[in-house]
């Protein structure tokens, strides 16, 4: 994508140019209406795919996601194998360069997979699996040259390198069933036996909440509409699994077929719209563990986001009561 300063910009300001000259001048009459259209169509797609781009960057790296990485207790997490940092790798282990490092973070991150390696539909299949209905690919890049023979005015003929770029698709390998087993080795869970509360547990199916389980984190995905929770195992207590449960829930609530709740339409909160969000379903987490009978404990995220929550009631004074009357509804709509 061509940013305003970036080096991609100048070409497809020229190239889009042309296209409207062309439209006005290189072409009949009878057929401008046609280059026009086509003119206005590239030049909706170059700015949806900035901002598209823009806005994938700024939900990962600078906090405007609802579900960001967040740690799920105090003892050692659950994850895939290969470790909890690494490249993307290819179906033979070779890692992506380039802007394919990026997105595919990016991609990893607001999915929540853990496992990097990524791989083509054929390729699935080649090595025995195959990918599960339903599961949207992910679009990376290959760059590349090729020859091309050129002869000149007076006969004599030159080789010329042009470089291209092509795009393809790949699949996470957690979006497939049936690959070797290296696809899906994950770290063990730490040693003990951590059981989820069976109150909490009832109360959560309750809700009729989608509660999946699986994966290195906790989230709730407003896109998805569901609740994403690590295995009882990877938590340091049956209190902090709740906790964390209840937690997520309390984000669900606010989907627009529910409460609807978007303090991101709220001018008064502004850019702290998320850390408003997140104290909400703190809140709403303390007054849920109070109803169900377990303490709640500190989460290692609460340091992250306490400079959010003090910056949010500084510069509203009516924000704690806000967020605690929203809180309240949550609780009570999950009862």
């Amino acid at each position: 994508i061509g940013l305003p300063g970036l080096n991609g910009f100048v070409g497809e300001f020229m190239i889009l140019a042309g296209s409207f000259q062309r439209a006005w001048s290189g072409v009949a009459p009878g057929r401008q209406a046609a280059y026009l259209t086509l003119a206005l169509l590239a030049v909706a797609g170059v700015v949806l795919g900035a901002w598209y781009m823009l806005w994938a960057v700024e939900r990962v790296f600078f906090g405007g996601s609802r579900e960001p990485p967040r740690t799920t207790g105090h003892g050692p997490e659950a994850g895939h194998a290969a470790g909890p940092v690494c490249r993307p790798l290819r179906h033979n282990g070779q890692p992506y360069s380039g802007i394919n490092v990026l997105w595919l973070w990016m991609t990893a991150e607001t999915r929540g997979y853990t496992c990097p390696l990524w791989l083509t539909y054929r390729q699935a299949q080649e090595l025995g699996g195959h990918v599960r209905k339903g599961e949207k690919a992910t679009q990376v890049v290959y760059a590349s040259t090729f020859e091309k023979k050129e002869t000149a005015a007076d006969g004599t003929t030159s080789k010329r390198r042009i470089p291209f770029l092509k795009t393809y698709a790949v699949f996470n390998g957690e979006q497939c069933d049936g690959l070797p087993g290296h696809y899906y080795a994950q770290v063990p869970p730490p040693a003990g036996d951590v059981d989820p509360l069976p109150g909490v547990l009832d109360f959560a199916k309750h809700t009729a909440a989608d509660i999946r389980t699986g994966g290195a984190r906790a989230f709730y995905s407003p896109s998805g509409d569901y609740v994403q929770m690590p295995a009882a195992g990877s938590f340091e207590s049956p209190e902090a699994h709740a906790g964390t449960l209840v937690h997520e829930l309390a984000h669900w609530t606010g989907h627009a077929s529910r409460l609807d709740r978007d303090f991101t339409k709220a001018k008064r909160f502004g850019d702290d719209a998320y850390a408003a969000e997140e104290l909400v379903a703190e809140l709403a987490a303390a007054f849920l563990a109070a109803d169900l009978g377990f303490e709640a404990t500190p989460r290692d995220d609460h340091a992250a986001y306490l400079a959010g929550w003090l910056r949010v009631m500084k510069a509203d004074k009516r924000a704690s009561f806000t967020a605690a009357s929203a809180a309240s509804r949550a609780a009570a709509s999950l009862h």
